[in-house]
């Protein structure tokens, strides 16, 4: 027996975003961890915090409102967050052999891009 699980399109959309928002987060404090040497323990005790609760936020484990994302983006050397909200952009047709291959934030069909600079 198989199962089919339906989810809205509104769902699909929300978990795209916050699935775009959790990796920016991710490759930020990467970056600032191979720049720097900033590690989970630091920005804990950055922000008054265990270190598990930054595990979890960074994981993507734990809801982040825009008060976590601009904590953490703060501990990560006070790095500006971008966000803008734009009309959704008709998708592109391609045919699988003119598909790129790699994926982006801004591809057709984005309709919001976030990123940690």
């Amino acid at each position: 027996m198989s199962f089919r699980i339906e989810t809205s399109l509104r769902s699909r959309r929300v978990g795209r975003f916050v699935a775009r928002v959790v990796d920016s987060l991710r490759r930020a404090f990467a970056e600032e961890a191979s720049r720097t040497g900033l590690t989970q323990a630091k920005m804990a005790e950055i922000l008054e915090v265990d270190r598990s609760v930054i595990n979890r936020r960074l994981n993507g484990e734990s809801n982040l409102t825009l008060r976590t994302i601009a904590e953490l983006a703060y501990a990560m050397g006070d790095r500006e967050i971008v966000f803008e909200l734009r009309e959704r952009q008709a998708p592109v047709k391609t045919t699988r052999f003119d598909a790129p291959s790699v994926a982006c934030l801004t591809m057709p069909g984005c309709d919001v891009k976030v990123g940690v600079v």
